[in-house]
């Protein structure tokens, strides 16, 4: 081991030796940086996650791990001293070993000159930092395997060009080599191999934050397979292949060939190792504890068939994470849980009568692009029922989707929301499509409530949308409702704004339901909150030249709500997803014993309110803050409430004092389909998530707010503070990491000259 570091620090020294190593080392980062910034806009893209950085990352690895190596031996032949080298007292292995370390670490180091790329940019939002690490992990086995190929390539070739060339092709047709099942249709056997050699297919688990043993030994295999053959070669080159003995010919052959079967051996075994280390925040890619007792503990066992196309599970990574889970859940379930996969290609009639869903997917067959008919779905059977989930082609949300459908299964009823329309002209079919869809993942059965109607007994939750046209007799309906111990969502505005008249506000007057909640302690004010953390809307003007313009401006009214501005101890925003309301009115909250109240979501410090004069037309923007500094602070937006309402006595019945829970989201419009049109789909998955907590299911809740995060790059929120950290992040990435990679080797040469100068004086060193 020792003759082998030694060997590495010369390799490192004569590499450093170069004036321009630390440009070699930097190019790689600074190429993948600026792609990941300027090409594929990440700011523009508002998405904390790096993966799109370490995809082109892992790239840049396979052309700069052959410039590394190209002149391990091939440089030694050109020189004359790979003779020399070989008659040293080093053996084979410390040879190649010292070679392959050199290059390993030089790898690594330019891995590290990228760090300031999350580092920087972890201030912009909220990344998961587990998988940050998991994916720099991959990165490093991934850089071990292609030092060893490119280690073998130059031991096989006489040049540095023919050393550099071989190995790029070798290193980009196996991290490519999963693509080739989006283009041929391969055999099902064949196009898993493909999946499997693939050196690119055995990172997407690190994307994940999930670092299996698996993908952890096949990259160790490739590395030693690669330096082992680069050791035949070495040793091929010790004696002349002419003066050879031919039985000594034979015998390498031999070797070769058991070499490699008992790599072949080695990495199928490794593939069947199920253990996994997952990185992601709370666990979010490993099976729940909920889920785990769930399934172990049924009294009769669940059938799951998961229908996928043979086409689709070789072009995308989705089916073969649904199938790890589904094999997770039999796994965990102790045979109360058995799984099959079904190749719906061979009969896509059957899927689509069972009701999983046919989706388009573009290939390419005999050289013509065609629109192939795909599935992803799963069907649940359990005794005489059955369930379906129509399409799963994500693990993000579906051990929560699985959970739900077992549950319902055993329990032989879905759960059922009441959706009650309050707002004048809306209707369930015509303005709530999406929380309505939103809904039916979650399992529950959206059902619309008429007003002025008893509310359904067996229903879960109920959820009130808008109060404009709710009166008395609706009010008391949903009190009864609240005292029976049932959750009550309510989607409330003391504002009304028509998007038909140039957005006319109109302060409501007289509410029942409104004077309810302010019974309850919620006052819903009839004024309007504003921030400076908002969307923008288009707005038409007309130019200088008299043509049409278009332009996008901030519009206060409609406030995205910071991930710092809402509870972190309440299941609902434990894990904040995102939640965009338009309109809103701030709530005042007046305390009532045993109704305990929450606040879940507020402004900015800097939110402020309209009062005396509505304000909300564009061609007013002049006027949105004119009562700014009057009204300045955090304005409350999202309330929730658990305990007895005033005045609540036992549930009918029991003889139990009545328990409840009452959430309430002021802005009744961003629950409406408006919502779709600023693609504020987590406003649907917030309300989904607090019919989970209304209807007192934490647990299930726990699952689903696992997969949950905000992925918007809304950490700054101040525009002048936001440019100067962009501009700090730039000089961090591409000119401190850079510059210091660049600087190291040329100081170290300035003193490396300075202490030869010294010894030809003959000064002590």
């Amino acid at each position: 081991m020792k003759r082998t570091l030694v060997l590495a620090r010369r390799e490192l020294a004569a590499f450093l030796n170069a004036p321009a190593s630390g440009l070699v080392l930097a190019a790689a980062p600074v190429f993948s940086a600026a792609w990941f910034l300027f090409v594929d806009r990440f700011f523009a893209r508002d998405q904390a996650s790096l993966r799109g950085f370490f995809a082109v990352f892992s790239l840049a690895l396979t052309v700069l791990a052959p410039a590394l190596t190209m002149r391990s031996w091939a440089e030694e032949r050109r020189q004359g001293t790979a003779e020399l080298l070989l008659s040293m007292p080093f053996t084979t292995a410390e040879l190649v070993a010292g070679k392959f370390l050199a290059a390993w670490t030089l790898l690594v180091a330019s891995i590290a000159v990228s760090l300031p790329v999350p580092l920087a940019l972890f201030s912009f939002g909220h990344f998961d930092p587990g998988i940050v690490v998991a994916e720099y992990a991959g990165l490093v086995l991934f850089a071990m395997a292609a030092a060893a190929i490119g280690q073998f390539s130059s031991a096989r070739s006489e040049n540095q060009t023919a050393a550099f060339l071989s190995s790029l092709l070798a290193l980009l047709a196996l991290t490519l080599l999963n693509r080739i099942n989006g283009l041929l249709e391969l055999p099902l056997p064949v196009a898993g191999l493909v999946s499997w050699v693939s050196l690119g297919s055995h990172l997407e688990p690190f994307s994940r934050g999930v670092i299996e043993t698996a993908d952890l030994a096949w990259y160790i295999l490739v590395a030693a397979l690669f330096l082992w053959l680069g050791a035949r070669s070495v040793d091929g080159r010790k004696l002349d292949a002419k003066e050879a003995p031919a039985g000594r010919r034979k015998e390498g052959r031999i070797v070769a060939a058991l070499g490699c079967s008992v790599f072949a051996a080695a990495a199928l075994l490794s593939s069947r190792s199920p253990l996994r280390a997952d990185l992601s925040e709370d666990k979010s890619q490993t099976l729940s504890t909920y889920m785990k007792v769930l399934v172990s503990g049924l009294d009769d066992p669940i059938r799951i068939a998961y229908w996928r196309s043979r086409t689709l599970a070789d072009r995308h990574p989705g089916p073969r994470a649904v199938e790890d889970l589904l094999r997770t859940i039999e796994s965990a379930s102790r045979g109360r849980v058995s799984v099959r996969i079904i190749d719906s290609s061979k009969d896509p009639a059957a899927a689509e009568e069972l009701g999983i869903e046919p989706r388009q997917m573009e290939t390419v067959e005999e050289d013509e692009q065609r629109l192939a008919i795909v599935h992803s779905g799963i069907v649940l059977e359990y005794l005489d029922a059955s369930r379906v989930l129509p399409a799963a082609l994500t693990t993000e949300n579906l051990e929560y989707e699985l959970a739900r459908s077992i549950l319902a299964l055993v329990n032989g009823r879905d759960p059922v929301a009441a959706m009650l329309s309050g707002d004048t002209g809306r209707t369930l079919d015509a303005d709530y499509r999406f929380l309505v869809e939103t809904l039916g993942r979650s399992a529950y059965v959206p059902r619309e409530q008429e007003r002025g109607r008893p509310i359904d007994s067996d229903a879960s939750v109920l959820f009130v949308l808008g109060v404009d046209a709710l009166d008395g007799k609706d009010a008391a309906l949903i009190d009864a409702f609240l005292r029976s111990g049932r959750g009550v969502f309510v989607a409330a505005r003391g504002v009304s704004v028509d998007p038909e008249d140039d957005l006319a506000a109109t302060a409501l007057g007289e509410n029942a339901v409104l004077d309810l909640l302010a019974g309850y302690g919620v006052n819903v004010l009839r004024e309007l909150a504003l921030d400076e953390r908002s969307l923008s809307v288009p707005y038409q003007t007309v130019s200088d030249s008299g043509a049409a313009e278009l332009r996008y401006v901030a519009y206060p009214h409609w406030i995205a709500v910071d991930s710092r501005y809402v509870s972190g101890t309440h299941p609902i925003t434990r894990r904040f997803g995102g939640l965009d309301l338009f309109w809103p009115s701030p709530i005042e909250l007046t305390p009532r014993d045993g109704f305990e109240a929450t606040v879940l979501a507020t402004t900015g410090p800097r939110g402020w309110r309209q009062r005396a004069t509505l304000y909300t037309g564009i061609e007013e923007k002049d006027y949105w803050d004119r009562e700014a500094s009057a009204t300045r602070g955090r304005q409350v937006l999202a309330v929730a409430l658990e305990g007895r309402p005033p005045g609540a006595g036992p549930v009918p019945g029991s003889g139990s004092p009545a328990s409840s829970r009452l959430v309430v989201v002021s802005g009744s419009d961003s629950f409406t389909d408006l919502a779709t049109y600023t693609e504020s789909g987590f406003n649907a998955e917030f309300a989904a998530l607090a019919a989970d907590w209304l209807s007192g299911e934490e647990d299930l809740l726990s699952i689903k707010a696992r997969a949950v995060r905000d992925g918007r790059l809304d950490r700054v929120g101040e525009a002048a503070l936001e440019s100067k950290l962009k501009t700090f992040a730039y000089l961090a990435i591409f000119l401190f990491a850079p510059g210091a990679a660049v600087i190291a080797p040329l100081l170290r040469n300035a003193r490396r000259r300075a202490r030869e100068g010294d010894s030809r004086r003959g000064k002590r060193p």
